[in-house]
């Protein structure tokens, strides 16, 4: 009950992954794994399947896959498209954006981090640049000290933001 089932509403890598996971820790043969796989199938997915021919786990792999994986140049155009949406809030924009960058083969530099910022909402892109920031953590740690300091004034207010450090616990209102 560890695996998932997987029905091609997904990416299927990660499902793979979990069944070569179980394979590897009980040293399960290939021919288990794809027959653990057949098993866990389900809907649009199962259908697929049903009167296919795997010669082997590799040939199972392979063609669901190219079925139902992602490929390179789709993953780059949707990477290209990937722009924060309004009240999404930056953490959850960078792990969107981490995920699509990651599958379009990019990894965290400064042209990912110049990309990450020019991407967030207006307001926060304007701060953000302000700052110079050296990665993309301590942007989405700035993005949210700045929502705490613009939102509507209450008992809690943000202290004083210094780059580099760690963004600080709200002061009590009136607090020095």
């Amino acid at each position: 009950n560890a695996i998932e089932r997987f029905d091609g509403c997904q990416d299927p890598n990660p499902w793979l992954d979990s069944i070569q996971d179980v394979a590897d820790l009980y040293e399960l043969p290939h021919n288990t794994s794809l027959k653990i796989a057949k098993i866990k199938l389900s809907g649009p997915a199962r259908s697929w399947a049903r009167y296919r021919q795997f010669t082997d786990w590799a040939d199972f792999q392979q063609q669901l896959q190219s079925r139902y994986g992602e490929s390179k140049a789709s993953a780059i155009s949707r990477f290209e498209r990937c722009w924060q949406h309004p009240y999404e809030s930056a953490k959850d924009f960078s792990d969107r954006y981490l995920q699509n960058a990651a599958k379009a083969g990019r990894v965290e530099d400064e042209s990912l981090i110049y990309s990450f910022t020019q991407r967030l909402l207006p307001d926060l892109k304007l701060e953000v640049a302000r700052q110079r920031l050296q990665s993309i953590e301590a942007i989405v740690d700035f993005c949210k000290f700045w929502a705490d300091m613009n939102a509507p004034l209450d008992e809690n207010r943000a202290v004083p933001y210094a780059p580099g450090e760690p963004v600080s616990q709200p002061a009590a209102f009136g607090a020095p």
